[in-house]
């Protein structure tokens, strides 16, 4: 067999399994899934169960979100003494500006003591809808806002926003928009008191 042959003889292989290869290519891009590989994900897909509704609401509500953070816990106390963290637990929505531990312990000595006994459940329960509004506040909400809104209390905070930041009566707002799945939450930095409460403080150091 002479040189010229055999050149012919391999130009002829090569050619063959060229067009063998893209055959095959041709087969696998029309070619559906295995019936074995549907049948894995198939499976897969059947362990895997969807998340459940409650799973979805990574938020939780008021009640639920003051009761895991630390500087809380004076609130948490007197929400739980009146009962108040049932209705921030429920659908809402509700805004609430949220005094913080420190804020409760600038409070003249002895007056928490003295609001946390059920005697003085009502007083109690009084000052802590003070800090209440019905709906959703958000901080751009009250931005380049002057209002007047009225509390579940019954009586009106004076809510102010300028450059220095937002104030409601005489208390800042230092942390903003704590989302609940029920409301909004802003931490303030005084103890908030309705003017009836106010009267009766000043009535029983008095006497």
């Amino acid at each position: 067999m002479n040189k010229l042959t055999l050149i012919s003889i391999s130009i002829a292989l090569a050619s063959g399994l060229l067009a063998t290869d893209l055959l095959a290519d041709e087969f696998t891009a029309n070619s559906t899934t295995p019936a074995s590989l549907s049948n894995t994900v198939a499976t897969q897909q059947e362990k895997a169960p969807m998340p459940s509704a409650k799973e979805h609401n990574t938020l939780g509500t008021i009640s639920e979100i003051t009761a895991s953070e630390s500087n809380f816990a004076t609130l948490v106390a007197a929400l739980n003494a009146t009962q108040l963290d049932k209705l921030l637990d429920s659908k809402g929505p509700y805004t609430i500006f949220a005094p913080s531990d420190a804020a409760f312990e600038a409070l003249p000595a002895g007056t928490m003591t003295r609001l946390l006994k059920p005697a003085n459940k009502d007083e109690l329960k009084a000052i802590l809808s003070y800090h209440v509004v019905e709906g959703n506040l958000t901080k751009a909400d009250l931005t380049n806002q002057k209002v007047k809104m009225v509390t579940l209390e019954g009586s009106t905070l004076n809510i102010k926003s300028s450059d220095y930041g937002i104030t409601i009566n005489d208390a800042n707002m230092i942390t903003s928009d704590i989302q609940a799945s029920n409301g909004t939450i802003h931490i303030i930095d005084t103890v908030l008191m309705p003017q009836n409460v106010k009267s009766t403080t000043k009535n029983s150091r008095k006497k």
